[in-house]
């Protein structure tokens, strides 16, 4: 998108809304359908749990998403950090990498 910084996703609201019809009692003892339009909005968000490969080692985790890029705080990842991180799912059908290697 034209002037959003490189790095930021923008998170859009997304919007439905429903038509439903309720069963109501009218005056005489009928029943009438009362319709009514349900509009709801909400954001896109997936909760995630985030831990270091240090905090990784000795589990086995169903589904894993790895980010080898060099971390911001300058210091760059070993041979081992990626190890580690890459060999916690239980199968390579079920690793995703986020990002190109730098």
């Amino acid at each position: 998108l034209p002037g959003l910084a490189e790095g930021v996703i923008p998170i859009v609201p997304t919007r439905s809304q429903i038509r439903v019809g309720l069963p109501v009692a009218s005056n005489g003892g009928r029943i009438e359908m009362k319709k009514s339009t349900i509009r709801r909005q909400q954001l896109p968000l997936t909760p995630a749990y985030v831990f270091t490969d240090y905090r990784s080692q000795g589990q086995t985790i169903s589904n894993v998403i790895v980010d080898v890029t060099s971390p911001l705080t300058g210091s760059d990842l070993s041979l081992f950090n990626i190890y580690v991180s890459l060999s916690r799912s239980s199968g390579r059908d079920t690793i995703r990498i986020l990002r190109d290697f730098n």
